[in-house]
């Protein structure tokens, strides 16, 4: 977020320089931008900038599944060698059906859902408080996925539900820190191998 907060200024510095060029008629010290109006360069810097925000997204995500496979990994074999974690078989048994680690999905019965399923088990067993607000901020983590799929594979339809005005970065950060808060959160109350420690 500081990156895409620092690319975004130095754009807008850049465009208020040039609007000034263009006003005193210096604009020829820019010859890229000669011929457009006040209109033509706010507009480029207004797609310059939202470039930015989906390269912040297209990180943050990625950073965050990242992590997510980074602990998945971990804890099959830290919960294999100590025994005693709820979630290593469902685990165990993720592993042992793909063979890279990127082809296990996140969701449709993947990482996220063996924690959500546990997290759901654990609830009508009075074992977990708060168990629907884990469950909840787990999910919310799919739209922001299927924003990094669009951005990452050429945007070549039209998102639903999961655009950009739906999901600014700062709105992504949010789902992704609440999403790792319920994780650590879940780990930590039902006594599973603690979370990977960058998560």
């Amino acid at each position: 977020m500081l990156w895409m907060e620092r690319c975004s200024a130095a754009l807008f510095s850049k465009q208020g320089t040039l609007l000034s060029a263009l006003a005193e008629g210096h604009l020829g010290e820019y010859p890229e931008f000669l011929g457009m109006t006040p209109d033509n360069i706010r507009a480029y810097f207004e797609r310059a900038v939202h470039e930015i925000e989906l390269a912040a997204i297209l990180y943050m995500v990625a950073y965050a599944e990242a992590r997510i496979r980074e602990d998945f990994l971990y804890r099959v074999g830290a919960a294999n060698k100590l025994g005693g974690d709820l979630l290593a078989p469902a685990m165990e048994n993720l592993r042992k059906k793909y063979d890279k680690i990127w082809q296990i999905p996140l969701f449709e019965n993947g990482i996220l859902d063996q924690w959500k399923v546990l997290i759901q088990r654990s609830d009508q067993d009075e074992r977990l408080f708060n168990a629907a607000q884990y469950a909840s901020r787990i999910g919310a983590f799919k739209n922001p996925l299927r924003l990094r799929h669009w951005i990452a594979h050429g945007r070549y339809w039209k998102p639903k539900g999961y655009s950009l005005s739906q999901l600014p970065p700062s709105q992504v950060e949010k789902i992704i820190n609440q999403g790792f808060d319920a994780l650590k959160k879940t780990a930590i109350d039902l006594k599973l191998v603690p979370v990977w420690k960058d998560l």
